[in-house]
């Protein structure tokens, strides 16, 4: 049954009005008519055509979201070369807890770091980043830290991931150090 008339609204369903528009009857819009293929392609092309625009909603918003945690893990790298505690101690959450540690744990441990080396070249590679939702994401990293001890470089190459929470003051290292 590919064309009929809907006997409330008065209008022929599947025919094309004025404008060149195929009208549709509400009983085929809730589906239950069965309606041709071509005003089911259509419908369908139109169903396609809002789920395309809701993805490149979602993501815009997600690129600006992981712009910033980019700047958030590049902060880090940078905070580690430069030796700069308070920068380092500034990127992660106030309330972390992680695996038993507290944020004062993992600030401690970076302290120690920069005391008992010359110097720290730290710089991530193999990012890749998955927003959870709008306050929290994930990131898998691999990272290459350089110690110098005496005048002798070592280096060490790690893979690690890290959980990043979005709070009004920016995103926030929540999990992982």
């Amino acid at each position: 049954m590919s064309a009929h008339t809907d006997d409330r609204q008065g209008i022929r369903c599947g025919q094309r009005n004025k404008q060149g528009r195929s009208s549709i009857c509400e009983e085929c819009r809730i589906g239950k008519v069965s309606v041709s293929p071509i005003i089911r392609r259509r419908m369908a092309g139109g169903i396609r055509l809002s789920i395309f625009f809701l993805y490149l909603g979602i993501t815009a918003c997600g690129g600006a979201g992981k712009s910033s945690v980019n700047a958030v893990l590049d902060a880090r790298d940078a905070a580690i070369t430069t030796h700069n505690i308070s920068a380092y101690s500034g990127l992660i959450l106030p309330d972390y807890m992680d695996h038993g540690r507290s944020k004062v744990e993992v600030v401690a441990q970076m302290i120690h770091l920069f005391n008992k080396f010359d110097r720290l070249d730290m710089h991530s590679f193999d990012r890749q980043i998955y927003l959870v939702d709008g306050t929290h994401a994930d990131c898998a990293q691999s990272y290459r830290l350089r110690v110098c001890v005496g005048g002798h470089w070592r280096k060490m190459v790690q893979r690690e991931e890290l959980s990043l929470k979005r709070t009004p003051a920016g995103w926030k290292i929540s999990g992982g150090l």
